[in-house]
């Protein structure tokens, strides 16, 4: 499995030479790694997967994109579905304008992180190197923090989204 972000990447991206926070480092990299892929809602990671896809109209959208091969689609009475066409991020057309939930198995992922979503990690990793700061502000009768949100650009592009 390809790590998406290394430490040495993360350190350089900081401009860090030392090795005396490599312990946090490490611990805000795993952290940014997993809040990608949960915010995603994907794994990043090559290889054999099996979905619930809904298709409405014949098309279905599966998790890990790009596709390299759809190995089947089949339907909760074992009924084959043939597949028109897949784009290569993650949309799969079959023959048959066919409106149900159905089992995809297919292989996809990536073998190689793309250097935008590592740009992503690193500048999430960055963020919470940098422990951004409260402005305070009051309402009524209460004070409050507010925190600058991490801008999710990058790493919306990598997202699942469903309607």
């Amino acid at each position: 499995m390809t790590k998406m972000v290394t430490l040495t990447e993360l350190k350089n991206h900081l401009a860090i030479q030392d090795d005396k926070h490599d312990l946090r480092l490490n611990a805000l990299l795993r952290g940014a790694i997993a809040f990608v892929k949960s915010y995603c809602g994907r794994q990043f990671t090559y290889g054999t997967y099996t979905e619930q896809v809904e298709f409405v109209n014949g098309v279905g959208f599966i998790n890990e994109s790009p596709i390299d091969e759809v190995v089947s689609v089949v339907d909760s009475m074992d009924n084959t579905y043939t597949v028109w066409y897949t784009t290569n991020l993650c949309m799969i057309k079959l023959e048959t304008k066919t409106n149900d939930i159905l089992t995809v198995a297919y292989k996809g992922g990536y073998n190689t992180i793309p250097e935008d979503l590592k740009l992503g990690v690193m500048q999430y990793c960055e963020y919470m190197w940098n422990k951004p700061m409260g402005v305070h502000g009051t309402g009524e009768a209460e004070l409050r923090t507010y925190y600058e949100d991490f801008d999710t650009s990058v790493i919306d592009l990598y997202k699942v989204v469903r309607t």
